[in-house]
């Protein structure tokens, strides 16, 4: 898969997922993917900060998401690409944040695959046009 979805800058990390659903299911599915998040970290609260794509956040940093334009499939119907989450530490807060994003990130991994909201994907690599390459994240699924 070749394009490139927005990821900051100051990311302690990031995860692609390919939702799959249409693009009446986004506001649904955004909800599903704050409560996993909310019940996977009881310290993280929603935060809804659209304007810059922030969903949930807690002490340490927020996390947000950015997806690359939906797909027009035949039919006429619209399925959402592929989508960045990443959690992007508070910049008073970037040793310690830095400290539990690298203790959630595997976890979060494993529990976004067990959700049933999408598939993983992991950057591969960015070609010399700047245009990404995408590639589903078999460690996810198979360690």
């Amino acid at each position: 898969m070749g394009r490139s979805v927005t990821v900051p800058e100051d990311a302690a990390f990031t995860i692609f997922i390919r939702p799959g659903l249409f693009t009446e299911e986004w506001q649904e599915w955004l909800d599903k993917l704050v409560n996993l998040l909310m019940e996977r970290y009881p310290a993280i609260w929603h935060k809804d900060n659209w304007v810059e794509h922030i969903i949930a956040a807690n002490s340490r940093g927020y996390f947000m998401v950015c997806e690359y334009d939906p797909v027009l499939l035949c039919g006429g119907n619209r399925v959402r690409g592929l989508v960045s989450l990443s959690f992007v530490p508070w910049s008073f807060r970037k040793k310690v944040a830095k400290t539990w994003a690298d203790l959630i990130e595997s976890d979060l991994r494993t529990a976004l695959r067990d959700s049933g909201l999408g598939t993983l994907y992991r950057k591969l690599s960015t070609s010399v046009n700047g245009e990404s390459v995408y590639g589903i994240d078999f460690e996810a699924y198979y360690g």
